[in-house]
């Protein structure tokens, strides 16, 4: 990712941060939707990529899990610190184009509205990593937007994100988004579509390398 697009997104989330979590408040429930598509872990080592406010990384510490918690904004890592149970959890503020974690390193990656807000190239390069550090036969869940089937409800979806979302989502949501992550070592195990097909919540498998 260039500088360029780099200071977009940080500045993005730096004015977002504090009504982030009030925001997201109409999809806490994803949350216990990607818990179970994970299979309700516990006693593993969880790599929550751009964790935001920390929201999916709490839930998935509270099942006793060890989390460790990567942003590229320090707002919202600060935002994120601050939560009860923040203690159970390692937040790291860099880049998921660049994971300071060693090789075969997780058992079980997750990434929630984060692909939709990077540039294509830059999230092949974190989709790589996240490949890299995760070991093998472990699971990787992405949460995330996705085209609803309908005209209709594609119309009003699109126009409605469009007001607020960045300007990589609709290169994102137009795109063959399970043969993106396929490509870069992932094998889709299950595709739940939600909230009118507009929301996506992929289960993949990591490839042996």
């Amino acid at each position: 990712m260039d500088t360029k697009e780099q200071n977009y997104i940080i500045e993005r989330f730096r004015k977002a941060a504090f009504i982030y979590d009030f925001s997201f408040l109409p999809l806490r429930w994803l949350r216990k939707k990607a818990l179970q598509a994970a299979g309700n872990p516990e006693n593993k080592s969880i790599l929550d990529v751009c964790t935001g406010t920390g929201g999916q990384a709490l839930a998935f510490a509270q099942k006793g899990n060890r989390v460790y918690g990567v942003d590229i904004s320090e707002e919202m890592l600060r935002l994120a610190r601050k939560k009860r149970g923040a203690q159970n959890i390692v937040y790291s503020n860099a880049s998921c184009t660049e994971l300071d974690f060693k090789d075969n390193f997780f058992d079980l990656a997750i990434i929630s509205f984060g692909l939709h807000e990077m540039p294509a190239a830059a999230r092949s390069k974190a989709l790589k990593e996240i490949r890299r550090v995760l070991k093998n036969n472990a699971d990787f869940i992405v949460v995330d937007y996705s085209m609803p089937e309908s005209r209709f409800i594609r119309f009003f979806a699109l126009s409605f994100l469009n007001l607020y979302e960045c300007r990589y989502y609709p290169e994102f949501v137009r795109s063959d988004v399970v043969s993106m992550i396929a490509g870069q070592g992932f094998l889709l195990k299950e595709k739940t579509d939600l909230v009118l097909g507009s929301v996506m919540i992929m289960l993949f498998s990591t490839v042996k390398n």
